[in-house]
């Protein structure tokens, strides 16, 4: 036995186009995916922790002195003037298929996974994540609350 439905509703069908439409042209969900991961981002900067809250190790003693000399402290942790600034060199990009932040700077991973630096990788830099991202190893993957953050401007942007 066979048996076909036939819904005819325009109701429906509106629906159905408008979703489509959404899901052919995503720009404007990946440009709000982007402007939340800055925003994300520049929230860490700003309360100098990660996105979870957790605070930032404090700045070493020797690098306190450098910025007072330099006439750059009491300042913020990874701030800096002008094009020096790790914080204002965070940039978005997205299109159709892709949404992300991204940064020019050469020692932003450092930063953000900590590790030793410097000549003959003799300084150790302590990890102040700023971006909704976290290590597993070789994974890297979103933070929980920014997960959270796309799901909602995903459910959003597709509800009717």
């Amino acid at each position: 036995m066979q048996m076909t439905i036939t819904i005819n509703s325009r109701e429906v069908e509106s629906v159905l186009a408008n979703l489509h439409g959404k899901l052919v042209n995503r720009e404007p969900l990946m440009a709000s995916i982007a402007a939340e991961l800055l925003s994300i981002t520049d929230a860490s900067f700003s309360k100098e922790a990660d996105t979870e809250g957790n605070r930032w190790k404090p700045l070493a003693s020797s690098t306190i002195r450098a910025r007072e000399k330099a006439g750059n402290w009491p300042g913020k942790i990874l701030h800096g003037k002008g094009t020096a600034s790790l914080r204002d060199s965070i940039s978005s990009f997205s299109d159709n298929n892709h949404a992300g932040i991204s940064t020019i700077k050469p020692y932003a991973a450092i930063h953000q996974f900590g590790g030793n630096a410097g000549r003959g990788k003799k300084v150790f830099i302590p990890s102040r994540p700023y971006m909704p991202i976290k290590s597993d190893g070789d994974n890297i993957e979103l933070m929980d609350g920014a997960t959270k953050s796309i799901l909602r401007i995903a459910g959003e942007y597709f509800s009717f």
